[in-house]
């Protein structure tokens, strides 16, 4: 998604005066870790069912405040200036995030915005615009997982008694599904899904830019581990600074039987914020080819052995700012102006969220859905808890015929919502699921990936 790339031919100018210059920054007898997969004993270590006290404000002594006093008149003198100016200041003390101890280790490379996930499995923090940081957790932006054993009729029939309820109990379990995070909504439509997951068997670990959370009885005798992965890289600054993250599912089978195992992605088009249900959003899935390496072919990628599934959220951000506050002489592009003075600036975001294909899995995709639509939200978890997968079909709005767009190389998903996606007062989401079968005694891998791009 981030198409600001530099020019090779500086990059070979860089390289060229890098090798004159003696390096002393990681001695040459460096060596990775013996184990890649493993995590650092060292990690910062929190169970998900646990609650902290919120942080306590900075305070100072009566003699201190005399002292600062002016300081503190200068500063709120200048940030009430730059407000009545329609800009943020860069430093406001008196309006600060208190985000309280729900963080993680965020998302995202240098210098390329962040997206923060909180330690309980929430997306809770939006850094993506220069000067703006909002904290707020997105119900709609989660894991899920599903889980089934294998018998002769499985692959027929889901009308076991356990696909919609939590892992309340290891007797006679055969199907399971639920949110993979420990804080549930409130109300609203996701509500219907269920967020029973046992939060107490769970532990999530931190190592910046490295993050585990490792999920225990949701299933009798698996074992489920997310690696959250930010692209920082020692002596890589181009890669580092991609807008990207990328989540490796691990899912480990220590039954003497196979099980069908699904995580599913789903993204709001959004940050959130009441941009969300302004409309003019829409979701394109896309299938992108992917050369594992340099003798990969086109062949093989049509076989499913290389592609990333995924959908692509175009966000029309939406700004208002006073005509009036707007300093004389400023040109500014991309704007609407409105009969009560104000001026509306729509600023281009998009999301990605896709899922790797390999041999042995499948990805199914659901483009668009109404995350704020009690029907769609039923519908999408009956879906994905009946047997692991998604049926973009059953969710075209009945005008998506003369807007349809299909998808690139084939992938999932046939068309994207037609006024659904630009109606004014709904919030549209997508969502990926990637569905693998577990040998008895083996464990696999599912790969998932989320970028942005905000120009």
């Amino acid at each position: 998604q981030n198409t600001n790339m530099s020019d090779p031919s500086k990059d070979t100018d860089a390289a060229e005066h890098a090798e004159a210059v003696p390096s002393t920054s990681t001695p040459s007898s460096y060596a990775p870790p013996p184990s890649y997969d493993a995590i650092p004993s060292c990690a910062w270590t929190r169970q998900l069912h646990l609650n902290f006290q919120p942080h306590r404000e900075f305070s100072v002594s009566l003699w201190e405040g005399m002292r600062l006093a002016g300081l503190g008149y200068r500063m709120w003198r200048y940030s009430k200036r730059e407000r009545a100016s329609g800009r943020l200041p860069i430093m406001d003390p008196f309006k600060g995030v208190l985000p309280g101890p729900i963080m993680g280790v965020p998302l995202g490379g240098i210098g390329a915005g962040t997206i923060g996930r909180g330690w309980q499995g929430e997306f809770n923090k939006w850094q993506l615009q220069p000067g703006e940081v909002h904290v707020r957790a997105v119900n709609a932006d989660q894991f899920s997982v599903f889980i089934q054993k294998v018998t002769s009729s499985s692959s027929s029939s889901s009308s076991s008694s356990e696909s919609g309820s939590g892992p309340s109990s290891h007797k006679s379990v055969d199907k399971v599904s639920t949110v993979l995070s420990a804080r549930s909504p409130v109300q609203g439509p996701l509500c219907q899904w269920n967020w029973k997951m046992p939060a107490k068997s769970c532990k999530y670990h931190a190592l910046y830019p490295r993050a585990w959370t490792e999920y225990e009885d949701i299933f009798p005798n698996v074992r489920i581990t997310c690696k959250q992965i930010t692209p920082v890289i020692p002596h890589n600054y181009r890669e580092s600074s991609y807008p990207v993250a990328v989540f490796e599912w691990t899912i480990e089978n220590n039954n003497s039987y196979e099980i069908d195992s699904s995580i599913m992605f789903t993204w709001q088009n959004g940050t959130g914020g009441p941009s969300d249900q302004h409309g003019g959003h829409v979701n394109m899935p896309f299938t992108m080819d992917l050369a594992t390496d340099e003798h990969a072919t086109t062949q093989s990628n049509e076989n499913g052995e290389c592609r990333l599934v995924g959908v692509t959220l175009k966000h029309d951000h939406v700004t208002r700012v006073k005509e009036s506050n707007i300093p004389e002489g400023v040109k500014y592009d991309n704007h609407i102006k409105k009969p009560n003075g104000d001026v509306e600036f729509r600023d281009p975001m998009c999301f990605a969220v896709g899922a790797k294909q390999s041999r042995d899995t499948t990805v199914t995709s659901i483009p668009s859905w109404e995350s704020s639509s009690m029907e769609h939200a039923i519908r999408l978890w009956k879906q994905f808890s009946n047997n692991g997968e998604l049926s973009p079909s059953s969710f075209l709005h009945p005008s998506s015929s003369s807007s349809s767009h299909p998808s690139s190389g084939g992938g999932s998903g046939a068309a994207v919502h037609g006024d659904a996606a630009f109606r004014p007062g709904t919030k549209i989401a997508a969502a990926v699921a990637n569905k693998v079968r577990v040998p008895a005694g083996e464990k696999r891998t599912l790969v998932f990936v989320l970028s942005w791009d905000v120009p």
